[in-house]
């Protein structure tokens, strides 16, 4: 009891010295907690005050109280409140080895449970953290091979370890914190995906948030937003969990503002996949915080991004250009500068700000000229990697057939000594010669057979030998395929875009009088350009499709929505002569789920075709659901040129033109068509229209299942 006294002293000694570096809107809270540490006479009863003093104290005395609260709960036997300041701790520490070491050494002396294991397994990734950003490229290459080495041994075995094995966790985690370290790493994703899946089985708080923050840094940065959005609510879920179990143990002064602040400014960055409704709800949500903590209103009133972002989302241009701007001058980061000014032209385009547009399209050219030359290293580097652990599987499956072959000289001479056996004991018992003929033959058969052996197992490694390389060799020429398709892609688009941005602003300059024969001429070139990108584009998709590897993303979405999106692009392309209507019925409404972006080229590539060759007249697009057959239709009618009945079976083939003459190359119904089936639909042409003689038109119909 003497002993506990003291201690108490010196935590009242320590309490009172507070004050004078910590002066804030809490003062005579942090007072109030402090007198009544010092009127307490036990390490049990001490433990809540602590924290009270730690939610109410500034950050940077935060590890002098996280020290004191551990060697008081260490006192009081206080198991619990030991694993949660140790987890603090360990943050506050991160650059210490020896103080996260000597902690370390102290819980593994508590009483074994899963807690204090998931609280070793946070400690140890602390550090990871910590190593891989102190290690050289060439350094930490090295130990990304080794780790995904371990990690392809490791799915080899036979589910000997369970999914939520903490040592399999902390292989995986570490190898995802060494590629974080890694710019732009393209392997990254599917270690957080399958990390994703490992942590639903963790249940300290501590590792789950570190988890969902990097899953949701790692997804937006790679253009990822929905998967950065549910990543961020899983994170405010554990806030929200968190939050309850403090006030339930009576912590009414911890606060999680400033991590919820975080998480939306994060989720509304990923504005692309949010709607209209959730924007504004996240950003009522930051005002709310600002409203509620002073500190939180002066970074809010300072957040340019945060408004950026807002202002991007809700088509506010002209207040987003300012954002973007003054962000532009704080950031470093290569990729959030690249996103940053591919807002930034975003916005000048549809504003209308040519001088902004065009300083946004220089720059980001020439960014994404230093990111491209970044990404190819970084490709190369990863190639270096996956390079090394192949070697390294290969390296181990000859070692694997030096030991077997090494077994089987072993069984050869077991089986000669069991021979030469034979033969002594033939010798010496002649009346069971005979016996000894049959086992000589036995044994002549059986090198017969070995040898048999040996030969087919050398055929074999010849064979596997082959097929290696054969293997090795399709693969490098489809990589070759794909690098050379997106690379003639990209530097395709690139003059296309300057030429179209360059000829707009030279006809601005001319005089009036001349600027309406240019426009004509401008107006050409995009059309010219537009079809050129649509070409890229067709060619990509099919290159694709061929080893049926659409990336298809499952989402709900309405019909309406579909038929909204795709015919936005149309209205521009459709001859003035030209009618176009979308017909809108309760069918509209209709909920399905299906890849979005999918769906929309489909039926923006019809409605293309139908303004193509619709030069008078109507075109119309509506849907229609049938329940019994589980379908959802879409119908686009035109009263255009029609196609042929010699030409009804080509048509879907590819490179197929019912004009020659005509721009494209063929190939928008024939992807229209592979695109429909891989969603699980169809796209035909209704032969029966137009049913009545003497008019012209087509009717391509596009089905989804429900």
């Amino acid at each position: 009891m003497s002993n506990i006294r003291k201690i108490l002293a010196l935590l009242a000694i320590f309490a009172s010295s507070l004050g004078s570096i910590y002066a804030t809107d809490n003062t005579s809270q942090l007072d109030s907690a402090k007198t009544r540490l010092s009127q307490l006479t036990t390490a049990a009863d001490s433990v809540k005050t602590l924290y009270d003093i730690y939610d109410l104290s500034p950050t940077d005395s935060h590890r002098q109280i996280l020290r004191t609260l551990f060697h008081v709960a260490r006192r009081a036997g206080n198991e619990k409140v030991q694993l949660d300041a140790a987890r603090r701790f360990a943050t506050s520490y991160l650059s210490t080895d020896s103080i996260s070491n000597r902690i370390e050494s102290m819980l593994l002396e508590l009483p074994q449970s899963r807690e204090r294991d998931e609280t070793v397994l946070f400690m140890k990734v602390q550090r990871a953290i910590m190593k891989a950003t102190t290690l050289s490229q060439e350094e930490r290459l090295q130990k990304i091979a080794q780790l995904i080495a371990e990690d392809n041994a490791l799915e080899k075995e036979n589910e000997e370890n369970s999914h939520n094995d903490l040592e399999n966790i902390r292989k995986l985690y570490t190898l995802v914190i060494y590629l974080t370290n890694e710019f732009n790493s393209s392997i990254l994703p599917e270690y957080i995906d399958r990390l994703g899946e490992m942590m639903k089985g963790i249940k300290i708080y501590a590792l789950r948030n570190q988890f969902y923050t990097q899953a949701a840094n790692t997804y937006s940065a790679i253009g990822e937003h929905s998967k950065a959005i549910e990543a961020d609510r899983h994170l405010l879920e554990v806030i929200e969990t968190l939050e309850k179990s403090r006030q339930a143990e009576g912590r009414k002064f911890a606060s999680y503002d400033r991590f919820r602040y975080i998480c939306y400014r994060r989720m509304l960055g990923n504005y692309e996949a949010l709607s209209k409704n959730e924007i504004e709800d996240l950003y009522s949500k930051l005002e709310a915080l600002a409203e509620r903590d002073k500190s939180l209103a002066y970074i809010f009133a300072k957040d340019d991004l945060t408004q950026a972002y807002y202002n991007m989302a809700t088509g506010n241009y002209d207040k987003a250009i300012t954002a973007i701007k003054k962000q532009l001058t704080l950031q470093n980061s290569m990729g959030r500068r690249l996103r940053l000014l591919d807002m930034l032209r975003k916005a000048a385009r549809t504003s209308g700000d040519q001088e902004t547009l065009l300083q946004a399209l220089r720059d980001y050219n020439s960014m994404l000229e230093k990111y491209n030359q970044e990404n190819a290293a970084q490709k190369y580097r990863e190639l270096q990697i996956k390079y090394e652990v192949h070697q390294l599987k290969a390296d181990n499956d000859m070692l694997e057939l030096e030991k077997r072959d090494s077994h089987l000289k072993f069984a050869h001479r077991i089986m000669w000594i069991v021979i030469v056996s034979l033969v002594i004991v033939i010798i010496l018992l002649v009346v069971l010669f005979r016996y000894y003929r049959r086992a000589h033959l036995l044994s002549i058969k059986l090198s017969n057979t070995v040898e048999n052996l040996e030969r087919e197992r050398d055929s074999l490694k010849r064979m596997q030998a082959d097929l290696i390389k054969a293997r090795n060799k399709a693969e490098a020429s489809n990589r070759a395929k794909d690098e050379f398709l997106h690379s003639m892609s990209h530097e395709i688009r690139t003059p296309l875009n300057a030429i179209l941005g360059f000829s707009q602003q030279i006809v601005r300059k001319l005089p009036e009088e001349s600027r309406i024969k240019m426009d004509k001429y401008c107006d050409i070139i995009a059309r010219n350009a537009g079809q050129l990108e649509k070409i890229i584009d067709d060619v990509l998709y099919l290159s694709s499709l061929d080893p049926h590897q659409l990336d298809l993303k499952v989402e709900p979405v309405t019909a309406l929505r579909i038929m909204e999106e795709a015919s936005a692009g149309i209205s521009d392309k459709i001859s003035p002569e030209v009618e176009f209507k979308i017909i809108t019925t309760e069918d509209a409404d209709t909920e399905i789920r299906t890849d979005l972006k999918s769906a929309n080229q489909v039926l923006s590539n019809i409605l293309n075709n139908a303004a193509k060759f619709t030069h008078d007249g109507s075109i119309e697009l509506q849907c229609t659901v049938d329940m019994d057959a589980k379908r959802l239709s879409f119908i686009v009618t035109d009263t255009g040129c029609g196609i042929p009945s010699e030409k009804k079976d080509e048509i879907f083939e590819r490179f197929s033109k019912l004009n020659p003459f005509s721009p494209g190359v063929g190939l928008g119904l024939f992807i229209s068509k592979q695109t429909a089936e891989t969603l699980g639909g169809t796209l035909y042409l209704d032969t029966t229209y137009p049913a009545e003689a003497g008019k012209t038109g087509a009717r391509f119909v596009f089905t989804l299942p429900i």
